[in-house]
């Protein structure tokens, strides 16, 4: 299936990668592991320690936790993972530091908020109903023993949620049960591995060391949540194909072309918050999706076509009481701010409250929330209606409005794209004034039920604080007044900025000279610079080069090449106390005057490494070819020095003379 061979190339850079040394060496060769079925943590960490250490591990799979500790208490079993400490488990079982999260679900017939459950079952022996207690004293408490009992008090409705760690993930989904991470929610603590007490002390030292290195922790977490999100997804598609939905068509998709929301571009692209995460929904569904709106269209337009069933899919879309009598929501994935936005010295200091607007003209989005809103606040009261956010601004300027209310990020994205300095400030009493909720808007009728059903599950896996955070840029209110004090200037500062303007200018060109423009170290101009007449007997000079680098920039694409580039650039700097070079494409060149001890021992830190690019979702090793020269006899051309070491190196030897 997908998800494992997912997990298992994963794997197989986590084994080839490590290049961490214990100072104990285990001396027995072959022990036991117990596990629970699917704990995919336990599996990845104990594979990791038995390639590194050359050791027979065996795996021992429980039916529920209890049984599990149990075999270890015994000595059946010499270790288990994934255990919270307690004061009362140190009496029966020796236990490493903390190794890793713990990552915890609750499972539900429907998705359903932890705060909103009456009662819920937890496995015999957890530390999850300590949790519950403390953090949710009204939640009632059941227990069960194994994934099997937990599904049956799921399926009477004797219980509103189950929590388990990863492993139950598995199993549950494969079942239909809805499934959210609350490790926030429990506050829920790191665990560590356990031993049978006093009998491998020496053994759990030497994996907590290995485990401890960033490269395992880094591709342990990557691992795990490329695994549960390939789980998740698996079962969402599944649950389509089970939904009795008719998706031979796209479904048709209309955005309403709004800053920060969704903007329109001339190759037909449409970027945005809502675009960004309505269109990877569908993906993750593997539903397809067809944007059928225009730039130009209005709000009001695209609302009545949903209303009309014309539509599948409308967003962004406030969500409120009145709406969802007409419109099916899915769960809300950004909750901006309200700002009431007026003129500069309009009536400063007047209103504390937007009741008090009673008097005033207020610009509104015809059938935007805002308008339903201010209805509210305001009741009887008229409003001027536009057809679009770009109409509503430019009536506040011209005086035909005096107030209008924006978003923060919508405020901010007017003033930053704006070719000149407008007047326009935010009520400095009234100011934020509410806070909403963004979803996606669908169909009032039965498909429309299913699809917001099916979505509001795909935006619980999607990593939507990344969307948000790429696109809501917040109001810069000190560098728009920065602004329009610059344009104040009289000609005599003018002048002086114009000046300092050209020394800057002077510097950044004579250091582009010098500097490599993607690593920021010094480039091959600046090494033949300073090795001009040769390089003196007492320097010692390391030269390093990616192995099988075009071969990364054709698998990964040239950005990533880049990233590596960046990445053994910062591990030279950090390591090396002299300058570093990059003397050309994949080559680097560190100087200074060293001894070969401290030459070797900067080899040793740098010669591999992993790179992880969490964002693109990559792992892969990185191997370094490495040469030396330490000392001369006199003074010899850089040429000569750099032609020694290429000749070491090609008779597979890194240090010399």
């Amino acid at each position: 299936m997908h998800y494992k061979l997912i997990l298992s190339g994963w794997l197989l850079v986590l084994l080839c990668s490590f290049q961490v040394h214990a100072d104990i060496t285990p001396n027995q060769k072959s022990y036991t592991v117990a596990s629970q079925s699917d704990d995919v943590v336990a599996r990845i960490m104990f594979d990791a320690i038995a390639h590194q250490f050359n050791l027979d591990i065996r795996f021992k799979t429980y039916t529920s936790f209890e049984a599990m500790l149990h075999s270890v208490q015994v000595g059946d079993s010499d270790f288990a993972a994934n255990v919270t400490f307690t004061q009362q488990r140190a009496k029966v079982f020796d236990f490493s530091s903390p190794t890793n999260i713990d990552y915890t679900y609750l499972f539900s017939r429907e998705f359903r908020p932890l705060e909103t459950m009456k009662s819920i079952a937890v496995p015999e022996k957890s530390v999850y109903d300590e949790r519950l207690k403390s953090t949710f004293p009204f939640i009632h408490i059941k227990y069960f023993h194994g994934i099997f009992e937990a599904q049956k008090l799921l399926n009477s409705g004797s219980v509103d949620g189950v929590i388990g760690p990863i492993n139950s993930l598995k199993p549950m989904l494969k079942h239909g049960y809805s499934a959210q991470l609350v490790n926030k929610e429990l506050h829920v603590q790191p665990v560590s591995i356990i031993a049978t007490k006093g009998k491998h002390q020496e053994m759990l030292k030497v994996m907590e060391h290995f485990l401890y290195s960033s490269e395992s922790q880094e591709i342990l977490r990557h691992t795990v949540r490329n695994y549960q999100f390939e789980l998740r997804r698996k079962a969402l598609r599944q649950a389509v194909n089970e939904s009795g939905l008719n998706l031979q068509l796209p479904l048709k998709v209309k955005f309403e072309n709004l800053p920060q929301y969704a903007t329109y571009h001339s190759n037909g692209n449409v970027e945005g918050i809502s675009a960004d995460v309505v269109m990877k929904a569908c993906d993750v569904l593997l539903i397809r999706c067809e944007i059928t709106s225009k730039p130009s269209e209005s709000w009001a337009s695209m609302f009545n076509d949903l209303r009309n069933n014309k539509i599948d899919i409308l967003a962004p879309i406030t969500v409120s009481q009145q709406r969802k009598s007409i419109v099916n929501f899915s769960d809300s994935y950004y909750h901006p701010k309200a700002l009431l936005i007026k003129r500069e010295g309009y009536k400063e200091g007047t209103y504390k409250d937007i009741s008090e607007l009673i008097s005033e003209r207020i610009g509104v989005i015809k059938e935007d929330y805002f308008e339903e809103m201010l209805h509210q606040m305001l009741p009887h009261k008229s409003l001027v209606r536009f057809t679009s956010q770009k109409k509503q601004i430019q009536a506040l300027l011209d005086g035909d409005v005096d107030y209008i209310v924006l978003t923060e990020a919508n405020f901010s994205e007017v003033l930053r794209e704006s070719p000149k300095i407008l007047p326009l400030e935010v009520d400095k009493l009234i100011g934020q004034f509410s806070q909403f909720d963004i979803a996606v808007g669908f169909t009032k009728n039965d498909r429309g039920a299913k699809l917001s059903k099916l979505f509001s599950q795909a935006i619980q896996i999607i990593d939507t604080s990344r969307i948000v955070a790429k696109y809501d840029f917040r109001p810069d209110w000190r560098s728009n007044l920065a602004l329009q004090k610059h344009y104040q200037k009289n000609d005599q500062i003018n002048l002086v900025m114009v000046v300092i303007l050209l020394i800057v200018t002077g510097y950044l060109i004579q250091r582009q000279f010098i500097m490599d423009s993607l690593t920021k170290l010094r480039n091959r101009n600046s090494l033949c610079r300073r090795f001009a007449k040769g390089v003196s007997k007492d320097i010692s000079i390391v030269y390093v080069e990616i192995e099988q680098f075009k071969k990364i920039n054709e698998t990964y694409g040239f950005e990533v090449g880049d990233k590596v580039l960046k990445e053994l650039a910062k591990r030279m700097k950090k390591n090396w106390p002299g300058h570093c070079y990059r003397f050309s494409g994949d080559e680097f060149v560190a100087v200074d005057v060293i001894s070969p001890d401290n030459v070797n021992t900067f080899i040793e830190r740098i010669e591999n490494f992993i790179y992880v690019d969490s964002e693109r979702e990559q792992s892969f090793p990185v191997t370094l070819s490495l040469g030396a020269s330490f000392s001369r006899k006199k003074t010899i051309p850089l040429k000569e020095v750099l032609g020694e070491i290429y000749a070491d190196m090609a008779q597979g030897w890194s240090g010399n003379h």
